[in-house]
């Protein structure tokens, strides 16, 4: 029986309710488990469209018109030049834009009333990534606060005086928090060394998806079928585009050029992270696809590769591939968040030059294939989502009752 209580989640990036992209694929499987047990869950996330409405879960959007537009253009205009400047380029965008994420709600003219109107609705407010946090409501009828930090991305920062300002931006959110969950072992750690109380709660997946078997429309996706069905191995990466994806995309273009001639082997890649392209006849990059598309490419895969050499938090890429008995050939960084075990549950190397050989022996050896993606299965049953994510209704419990 659901408890008589109302539910606002804050997600920060665009795309809900469709999990065609990782942050997504973690926040909508605890949406579905919280409408199991509390009144009603209304999300808020950004976007131009109306809400969308499933049973008693709500996706409701903000936007800001032409001017707040061009106002948020201009700011961000003048942070980066700025920014730049102060650095002389030492400082790279990717680690100049953890800054930005916190300074741009302030140039977003509608995001704090839509904060405010979702409050005033909702008894307990579930602030996925820290970035909102100085937009919440305070004071007398402000609501209890669960921050999630998917990540703390003050530790990916080089430059000391920028790191330093981002980690008072996530220790301040999580003072103005009631709970803080933190989603690696590692950043646990860390946030309870500044001196709070973190609970550790991994990403889950939801095991009980069905493969899709139907075939995307696309002559790329015809080939990649018939290159499965002919024997071959398909390696397959997915990432937005963030960094350590464009990066992990370049690996793996070395890669393809290193079995140019190996007929056997196929490399796909898709998402942000590159453009649609096949600059080899074993390299077909897909740029962004739909959530069925991608569901079909982890069908039809035989190798999640990632090959990642930075990162913050845990990948849910590494859960996905396990889940759907595929056979990971990952980094450490790739694998980080994870106490995976190299030849028994996936195959974990930080040497990138060795992957061309590594993928010739699993090629070769069947039964290798098979005891790997049997491992990974066994691994990834202690991460269902059904599961990992009940301690969030507990949660939610104690932080309202607290403040009854």
């Amino acid at each position: 029986m659901s408890e008589p209580l109302k539910i606002g989640l804050l997600f920060p990036w665009k795309g809900l309710p469709a999990m065609d992209r990782g942050s997504a694929r973690r926040v909508v499987p605890l949406v579905s488990l919280l409408s199991e047990h509390f009144e009603t869950v209304e999300v808020l996330s950004p976007g131009d469209r109306d809400p969308v409405i499933d049973g008693n879960v709500t996706y409701d959007f903000y936007h800001d018109g032409p001017g707040g537009r061009w106002v948020s253009g201009l700011a961000y205009r003048l942070f980066e030049g700025t920014t730049y400047y102060l650095w002389r380029g030492r400082a790279s965008l990717h680690e100049r834009h953890q800054l930005w994420h916190y300074i741009h709600p302030y140039f977003q003219p509608s995001l704090r009333p839509a904060i405010r109107r979702l409050a005033s609705r909702v008894d307990v407010l579930l602030l996925k990534y820290p970035f909102w946090s100085s937009l919440l409501p305070r004071g007398d009828g402000s609501k209890p606060v669960i921050l999630s930090l998917h990540d703390v991305l003050s530790g990916a920062i080089s430059q000391p005086w920028l790191r330093h300002t981002v980690r008072g931006f996530e220790l301040d959110a999580c003072r103005r928090a009631d709970a803080v969950v933190c989603c690696t072992e590692s950043d646990a750690d860390d946030i309870r060394s500044a001196g709070f109380d973190p609970t550790y709660i991994p990403h889950g997946i939801d095991l009980r998806a069905q493969p899709c078997r139907q075939i995307p429309q696309g002559t790329e996706f015809e080939r990649i079928d018939a290159h499965k069905k002919n024997g071959g191995l398909v390696c397959f990466f997915v990432g937005s585009s963030h960094k350590p994806n464009r990066e992990a995309v370049e690996e793996i273009g070395k890669m393809s050029g290193a079995l140019l001639e190996e007929r056997g082997i196929l490399f796909v890649a898709a998402g942000s992270c590159c453009g649609r392209m096949s600059p080899a006849n074993n390299l077909i990059m897909l740029g962004t696809v739909p959530e069925e598309a991608l569901d079909w490419l982890y069908s039809a895969c035989d190798v999640v590769l990632s090959p990642l050499r930075s990162g913050t938090g845990s990948s849910l890429k590494t859960l996905e591939a396990l889940a759907k008995r595929k056979i990971l050939l990952s980094s450490s960084v790739g694998a980080r968040g994870y106490h995976l075990v190299s030849g028994r549950d996936a195959i974990l190397s930080d040497d990138f030059a060795a992957y061309p050989a590594i993928l010739r022996g699993l090629m070769d050896d069947k039964p290798l294939r098979e005891k790997l993606s049997g491992g990974g299965r066994g691994f990834v049953q202690a991460f269902d989502s059904r599961t990992v994510y009940l301690p969030y209704v507990g949660m939610i419990k104690s932080v309202h009752s607290n403040r009854s």
